[in-house]
């Protein structure tokens, strides 16, 4: 479904993702973890397609990514990105429709289509009324994941969504986005820093540092074969609360 062979991406002397080569399969949901500046926000750009690599090749469904294509592979991506994302001026609802109707999509299954998502997201359909100013940072997020669905596209992009959160917030929507991903089974790529949020909602798991992979794989690898020294203490790192038991 996507494929990165032998891609690589730097800015100057700084290396952002180093040569990578790296196959997410269809209808799976892979993690990717690391520390901020790790590669992983460079990782998703690259295969979106808002940069390009220096090196080696991007292939969404057997496609190789490039100027021509870029637009028409973007709308089988859907992408969401920290705090939503979402237009100010805009409402929720005109927000969530907006690429349908750039795409022409009929207004009756713009219609049916943001229904059928407000209920997978347990969003009431009268908080699409309002403009993003006036949602809760969860509500924000509903809305950016029902516009990211909302062309119904095979891949979907997460990047950190759910960082920006208060713990409870965050907390319920761990729940309820692994809950989303099994019923609308895409092929999913969510990046975060979180180990528990990671174990919560993925199947497969890559943890990154300084611009390389150091192990993919999954969770119960990690855990207890890790390749790398930094994989045993970045999975490990989570502090326990005074109280918690071993």
């Amino acid at each position: 479904m996507i494929t990165l062979e032998n891609v690589s991406k730097r800015y100057g002397a700084q290396v952002a993702l180093a040569v990578t080569t790296l196959t997410l399969e269809a209808g799976t949901t892979t993690v990717v973890l690391g520390a901020s500046g790790c590669g992983k926000s460079t990782l998703l750009r690259l295969i979106v397609g808002l940069i390009t690599p220096d090196s080696g090749v991007v292939r969404i469904k057997g496609e190789i990514l490039n100027r021509e294509n870029a637009n028409r592979l973007r709308h089988d991506i859907g992408y969401v990105i920290q705090d939503g994302g979402l237009f100010p001026h805009l409402s929720a609802q005109d927000n969530v429709t907006l690429l349908a109707r750039h795409l022409r999509r009929p207004e009756r299954w713009i219609a049916d289509r943001t229904a059928e998502l407000a209920a997978l997201v347990q969003l009431p359909l009268e908080v699409l009324d309002r403009f993003p100013g006036e949602l809760s940072g969860g509500q924000r997020q509903r809305v950016s994941l029902m516009r990211a669905l909302l062309p119904d596209p095979s891949i979907l992009l997460l990047d950190e969504p759910l960082g920006a959160l208060d713990p409870i917030t965050r907390f319920r929507l761990q729940d309820d986005f692994a809950n989303i991903f099994a019923a609308v089974r895409k092929t999913v790529l969510f990046v975060t820093h979180d180990v528990a949020e990671a174990a919560h909602v993925g199947s497969t798991f890559v943890i990154m540092r300084e611009g390389r992979i150091l192990q993919q794989g999954p969770f119960a690898d990690l855990l207890r074969r890790p390749k790398d020294p930094y994989v045993r203490e970045f999975i490990s790192a989570r502090r326990r609360v005074p109280g918690d038991v071993a």
